[in-house]
């Protein structure tokens, strides 16, 4: 899956479904990409500003920045 179309999908997934770990974000996108890609992903992200998190470690959940909503 391309770049932009993995982001596009991961703040779809976010913005439908805020509060999500990135476990679950993982397991509900299915596209045969690994945990950590995901986790690159997440973090990608996040240094663009369009999601923001909340908590840390375990318990960090994911959310859409309203900068970019």
């Amino acid at each position: 899956m391309a770049n932009v179309q993995r982001f596009e999908s991961l703040v779809e997934m976010v913005r439908q479904h805020p509060g999500l770990s990135s476990k679950a974000i993982f397991d509900a996108l299915a596209d045969g990409s690994s945990y950590p890609t995901t986790k690159r992903a997440l973090g990608t992200l996040l240094k663009r500003g369009w999601l923001r998190t909340e908590g840390s470690g375990k318990a960090t959940r994911y959310f859409v920045s309203p900068a970019y909503a």
